[in-house]
């Protein structure tokens, strides 16, 4: 049985495992984790009833994380890990103990992003 004293042995950065920062705006979690490979391009997934029809994204990548340490403000903060900064955009479950995250490249939001949605005449 896995117990919360051989997560690090089992995610460790040494071996198979990376370090995962979560960065929200006022604090940075730092985590253990491990990149699973990216999905294959020709698969598509059902996004969540919450999210709009399938999500396909050729940039996705997962890193899976115990369940125990995803924080609740998890879409909220912005997640390094050695190959660059995603956004997470979605939870999988990975069994009793571990979570995915799914993660699309990062990009900084702007208070106008989106405009050109809200916009009728399509100019931002």
């Amino acid at each position: 049985m896995i117990g919360d004293d051989d997560w690090a042995s089992f995610y460790d950065p040494d071996e198979f495992g990376c370090d995962v920062a979560l960065v929200g705006d006022a604090d940075t979690l730092e985590l253990l984790g491990r990149e699973l490979a990216p999905p294959e391009l020709d698969r598509l997934r059902q996004g969540e009833r919450a999210q709009a029809g399938v999500r396909a994204k050729p940039g996705e990548r997962v890193v899976e994380i115990p369940a125990k340490d995803l924080p609740a403000d998890w879409p909220d903060r912005r997640v390094d890990v050695p190959s660059g900064s995603y956004t997470a955009v979605d939870v999988q479950t990975i069994g009793r103990l571990r979570v995915g995250l799914i993660l699309v490249p990062y990009e900084t939001r702007e208070t106008t992003h989106g405009q050109w949605l809200r916009d009728p005449d399509g100019a931002a």
